[in-house]
């Protein structure tokens, strides 16, 4: 009897750690930039349930700099998705808490054009979820925090609903755009010295692609 009960003990546990295990880790990444998402990535293990579900990208075309004001204001217009809506989705029945850090990360190159500097886009996040710390709460420039080229922290997060019924929703908003210190002259002119001066011709050469990241792992893992 004591064998059959210390065997069940050790199964239990075996079975909490194949549980952590199968979530420490695990990344679900997704562009956002350069085409509309259509994936959910769904992690379901025992009585862990982690969601993060992707809306329209971010896609603006022929876009000239504008001034924070107008930024932190971009809207989901018709034919200029300007504003990118997703979520984070999940519970624990361990009880423990799924912790979760979501990250800018350098998305796909486009032949025969040149990158902006990260130091000339700028981002802003907005949530209405509880518990989150957010980098970008505030308009700033991506090259503040670091560069996509090593990943840029947004914002961490927590799942703390411990089972389906109170399953936990973090919505976000990310709205991207160009920087006002980036001025375009016309092609005959000289540039002046600093880095965000282009020609009529190199600035219409330039373009921006992101990726969003969300890692996450058992709270303590």
């Amino acid at each position: 009897m004591n064998g059959n009960s210390s065997k069940q003990v050790l199964l239990s546990v075996l079975g909490i750690a194949v549980l952590v295990v199968a979530v420490v880790g695990v990344s679900f990444a997704f562009f956002t930039y350069s085409k509309a998402g259509t994936k959910n990535n769904t992690l379901t293990t025992g009585s862990i349930f982690f969601n993060f579900t992707e809306g329209q990208a971010i896609t603006l075309t022929n876009q000239f700099p504008i001034d924070d004001t107008k930024g932190s204001t971009l809207t989901a217009a018709e034919g200029d998705n300007a504003v990118l809506t997703f979520s984070v989705v999940g519970y624990d029945g361990s009880g423990t808490g799924i912790d979760y850090t979501i990250t800018a990360n350098q998305g796909n190159s486009i032949a025969e054009k040149t990158r902006f500097k990260d130091s000339e886009i700028k981002l802003l996040l907005t949530t209405t979820a509880s518990g989150v710390t957010n980098n970008f709460s505030s308009a700033k420039a991506v090259g503040t925090d670091g560069s996509l080229a090593t990943g840029v922290t947004l914002a961490t997060g927590k799942i703390t609903a411990t089972d389906s019924d109170s399953q936990q929703t973090d919505t976000y908003t990310l709205r991207m755009w160009i920087t006002e210190d980036v001025v375009s002259i016309d092609d005959n002119d000289t540039p002046a010295d600093g880095d965000s001066v282009y020609t009529s011709t190199e600035f219409g050469n330039l373009y921006y692609s992101l990726r969003l990241k969300v890692d996450a792992n058992t709270s303590g893992a």
